[in-house]
């Protein structure tokens, strides 16, 4: 037996990935130039705040049925920025 973790911060309400924000940042690319470039926490805002309600529950219901999946310890989920 081999000791679990709980994952201290995950968001499942969100809109966007940032896969390609985290990849820009493996590049050597700042935080700041991804932000001026439209990209960073407020492109999330924006994004969280135009969809619907309805979307937003399916996209969450379906990430949550997919960790579900995963047999990992819990997580401990907050609601996304926005």
């Amino acid at each position: 037996m081999i000791p679990g973790f709980v994952d201290p911060h995950t968001h499942a309400v969100f809109g966007r990935w940032r896969q390609d924000e985290y990849e820009a940042r493996l590049r050597g690319e700042t935080y700041q130039s991804i932000a001026a470039a439209g990209g960073g926490i407020n492109a999330s805002v924006r994004d969280l705040r135009a969809r619907g309600e309805d979307e937003l529950c399916a996209l969450t219901t379906a990430r949550l049925r997919e960790m579900l999946g995963w047999a990992r310890p819990p997580s401990r989920s907050r609601a996304a920025t926005g």
